[in-house]
C-alpha cells in the first residue's frame, strides 16, 4: 500500500467502530466499545478521559502495540488504508517511518545500557535508511538540536539515567520525528513533567507539527491541555466516546454529563473560586532561616538542597510549598516532620524546636503531625488488609482494646467516606483515590494537628483529585487541621491553600497570600510558572 500521495479530502487517521478486547473466552473483557474519530491532516485531535476509559488502549490500537488485547473488530484507517489487522511484521514497515509513538514515561521507555546517540541511530538503521555510520551520527545531532537539547555533542554519548525527565522526554520526541512521519501518537507525554518543562515539550510539539505538517494524536487525562493544545476533542468513558467536536464547542458547551463533571472538576487557576482566608489566632508551625548541605562523593563542596527558608503557619490554615523537580520543597517537608535534620536554622512546631526533640519525645511527636504521600500504590503494605493498615498507628502508640481499636479504625474509614467492606480487602482491591482515603484515614487515626501532604493529589484523575479535595476541606474544617501542601500544580494550590512559598534551586523567591502571589506576581520564577500553567483556552470559554 502506498501511503507516500495522500488524497487531500482524506483524513490522516479515521477509525471507525473499533471495538478491543483483553483475554479469552469466557475471561474476555471488552475495553473499547465501537469507537469513532477522525483526524483532520495538520491537526492536532485530543482524546480526553479518565484511567479506565479506553483513551492509551485506543491509541495503542492504531500502532498494533496492544499487550494482551487484540482487535475484534472495525478499522483503523491512516491515509485511507485500512491497518487494522496488519501482522506486527507489516506495521513494523508503518512505527517510526509513517506513525510516530511519544510514550507516556520516559524512564522506562529509553533502554538504560546504551547511549542516547546508539538508540537513536537505531531509528534509521531499523528502516534500513542507506546511510553511513558519520551520516547517521550527522542526522542524531540534528535531531537533538531540533528538539532543544543543549550540548548535543555531550548528550549524544550519555546515559538515559544522566539526563532529566523532561531531556529524556526530548529524546523521545526526536525518535518519534526522526523520519518525518505522518502521525505522532503523543500518549500522556508531559504527565509526569513540572509544569514549566511540560509547556517546553508541548510547544516543542506543536512547533514540530507546523514545520512537517503531521497530524498529532494527544492522549490525556488534562482538560486544560487538550483545551490549549487541540483542535478537536475525543471524551471518553468506559471504552465509549460520549462527546466529540471542536474543542472550542465543547468547552463553551459541552452535552454531555461527564464532560460537564471532567470541566467542573478540573481546578481552575485562571477563574479561581472566591474563599475565606483560613487563619487561626497563633503560628503552629514557624520555619527559620533553615538550610539543608549534603555531602556527596566527588565533590568539594556539599550540596545545598534548601538555603535559608523561614515561613509560618497559622493554625487551621493551609499553607502550600510550590516548585519544581529539585527546588527542594521534599527536603524542607522532611525537615519541618523531623525525618532530616537540618545543618542550621530551626523548626518549631506547637512550641516545641523539633531539632532538640530525641528519643521518646521524638517518637511522640510523630503523634502531631502525620505525612501523606504522593504514591498511594506504594505508600500502603499489599500484604496487610486496610483494617490493619489503619490500626498499625493505635498499636504503635496507644494502648487500647482491640474492641476500641476496631470502633476508631471504622470511625475513621467512614470519616473519609469508605464503606466499612474494604476494611477487609487488600489495597490491590482498591481505585487509587481509595487507597489515597486510606492514607489518609491512617495519618488521622492519632488525631494529629498537623498533616503534611507530598504531592497528595497528583497521581490521580481530575475527578478522584476533585473529591479528595473536597475530603480534606471537610476533615481540615471537622478537625481543625492545619495542612502543609507540597504540590507543583499551582491550579490546585490556589484552590486549596491560604499561604504560599514559591521554591526554586533551594531557595524561597516568594511568599505571601495564595491571591497575593499569583494574582500579583513579583519574582521572574514565579511568573514563569504562572505562565506555563495550561487551561487558559478553557478559562476563556466561560
Amino acid at each position: 500500500m502506498n501511503f507516500a500521495a495522500p488524497i487531500l479530502d482524506i483524513p490522516a487517521l479515521e477509525v471507525r467502530d473499533l471495538v478491543v478486547s483483553y483475554g479469552r473466552g469466557h475471561r474476555s473483557q471488552r475495553a473499547v466499545h465501537g469507537v469513532s474519530f477522525r483526524l483532520e491532516r495538520g491537526e492536532t485531535l485530543a482524546i480526553v478521559g479518565e484511567s479506565g476509559s479506553g483513551k492509551t488502549t485506543t491509541a495503542q490500537s492504531i500502532i498494533g502495540l496492544l499487550s494482551g488485547g487484540r482487535i475484534e473488530g472495525g478499522q483503523v484507517l491512516l491515509n485511507g488504508g485500512d491497518i487494522a489487522r496488519w501482522s506486527d511484521r507489516q506495521l513494523d514497515g508503518l512505527r517510526g517511518s509513517r506513525i510516530g509513538l511519544v510514550p507516556q514515561d520516559p524512564g522506562s521507555s529509553l533502554n538504560p545500557i546504551r547511549t542516547i546517540g546508539s538508540q537513536l541511530g537505531e531509528m534509521f538503521r531499523i528502516h534500513r535508511q542507506p546511510l553511513g555510520k558519520a551520516e547517521i551520527r550527522e542526522r542524531v545531532l540534528g535531531l537533538l538540536e531540533k528538539v532543544g537539547l543543549s550540548a548535543p555533542e555531550l548528550r549524544y554519548d550519555q546515559y538515559p539515567h544522566q539526563l532529566s525527565g523532561g531531556m529524556r522526554q526530548r529524546v523521545l520526541i526526536a525518535m518519534a520525528i526522526a523520519l518525518e512521519p505522518e502521525l505522532i501518537i503523543a500518549d500522556e507525554p508531559t504527565s509526569a513533567l513540572d509544569v514549566t518543562v511540560q509547556k517546553h515539550i508541548l510547544d516543542l510539539i506543536d512547533a514540530l507539527k507546523a514545520q512537517s505538517g503531521s497530524s498529532v494524536l494527544l492522549v490525556t487525562h488534562d482538560l486544560g491541555v487538550a483545551a490549549d493544545r487541540a483542535d478537536a476533542i475525543v471524551v471518553m468513558q468506559g471504552g465509549r466516546i460520549v462527546e466529540a467536536g471542536r474543542t472550542r464547542t465543547i468547552l463553551a458547551a459541552p452535552e454531555s454529563a461527564y464532560t460537564r463533571k471532567l470541566l467542573a472538576d478540573a481546578p481552575a487557576f485562571f477563574a479561581p473560586p472566591p474563599r475565606a482566608l483560613r487563619a487561626g489566632s497563633d503560628d503552629i508551625v514557624v520555619v527559620e532561616e533553615l538550610r539543608k548541605d549534603f555531602h556527596t562523593a566527588g565533590r568539594a563542596e556539599p550540596l545545598r538542597a534548601v538555603d535559608a527558608l523561614s515561613f509560618r503557619v497559622a493554625r487551621g490554615s493551609t499553607h502550600a510549598i510550590v516548585g519544581e523537580s529539585g527546588s527542594g520543597k521534599t527536603t524542607a517537608i522532611r525537615m519541618v516532620t523531623g525525618f532530616e535534620k537540618p545543618t542550621s536554622g530551626r523548626v518549631v512546631v506547637g512550641g516545641q524546636e523539633v531539632t532538640a526533640i530525641a528519643g521518646e519525645a521524638r517518637r511522640q511527636f510523630r503523634r502531631t503531625v502525620q505525612l501523606v504521600y504522593q504514591n498511594p500504590y506504594s505508600s500502603l503494605d499489599p500484604r496487610q488488609s486496610i483494617f490493619a493498615i489503619v490500626e498499625e498507628p493505635l498499636l504503635n502508640f496507644e494502648a487500647v482494646s482491640a474492641a476500641e481499636r476496631r470502633r476508631r479504625v471504622e470511625d475513621m474509614i467512614g470519616r473519609v467516606g469508605l464503606p466499612a467492606a474494604v476494611l477487609e480487602r487488600r489495597p490491590s482491591a482498591l481505585s487509587g483515590g481509595q487507597r489515597q482515603r486510606v492514607a489518609i484515614a491512617r495519618a488521622l487515626i492519632l488525631r494529629p494537628e498537623i498533616l503534611v501532604l507530598d504531592e497528595a493529589v497528583s497521581a490521580l484523575d481530575v475527578t478522584v483529585q476533585a473529591r479528595i479535595l473536597e475530603l480534606l476541606a471537610r476533615l481540615q474544617e471537622e478537625f481543625g487541621l492545619t495542612y502543609i501542601f507540597v504540590s507543583h500544580d499551582l491550579a490546585v494550590v490556589r484552590q486549596i491553600a491560604d499561604t504560599v512559598s514559591v521554591m526554586q534551586g533551594g531557595r524561597e523567591v516568594e511568599r505571601g497570600g495564595v491571591e497575593e502571589v499569583f494574582g500579583n506576581p513579583r519574582h521572574a520564577y514565579t511568573k514563569e510558572l504562572i505562565a506555563s500553567i495550561p487551561g487558559r483556552r478553557q478559562a476563556a470559554a466561560f
